[in-house]
């Protein structure tokens, strides 16, 4: 899909399910540690590494996203996101517990609802983040860098 394409759609299905700081509470960039797992031609996935936390087969993290193109939205451009995620490393299943999504300065610009659990296809994004978290898979230590705006700079290095 043409890259114009994609972000008309992406926009159209962010006005259909947004919801607005009357509805929902702002939210933060998360500090800490950010390492750089995956990327495609208009985003670079990163684990918030603090996020992290496991309780038996099931783990909780944050993935960090930075698009290439700002995404047009009611309250702004959105460029940022973080997707707080459940992955069952045993089921291989993923759910998302909701989004944040934030503008190129990182202010807040909306947040989105949990989706059902559903089992993680190979090689997607959420397949990357489980063999990080479930199955020990380790990134070289120059991928991890300090803090949002950090990451957002190399996760725009590397793409652009």
């Amino acid at each position: 899909m043409k890259s114009a394409a994609w972000t008309s759609l992406l926009s159209a299905a962010l006005s259909a399910v947004f919801v607005t700081s009357a509805q929902g509470q702002a939210r933060q960039l998360p500090d800490g540690g950010y390492t750089l797992f995956a990327g495609t031609a208009r985003a670079a996935n990163f684990i918030v590494e603090n996020s992290k936390n496991r309780s038996g087969d099931r783990v909780r993290v944050t993935n960090y996203r930075v698009y290439v193109e700002a995404i047009p939205s009611p309250n702004g451009p959105i460029d940022q996101e973080t997707t707080e995620l459940e992955i069952d490393c045993a089921r291989r299943t993923q759910k998302v517990l909701g989004y944040s999504a934030f503008g190129p300065t990182g202010a807040w610009v909306a947040s989105f609802p949990a989706e059902a659990e559903r089992e993680i296809e190979a090689n997607d994004t959420w397949d990357f983040v489980a063999r990080i978290v479930c199955d020990g898979v380790r990134l070289p230590p120059d991928a991890t860098v300090q803090g949002a705006a950090a990451a957002r700079r190399l996760g725009l290095a590397r793409l652009g």
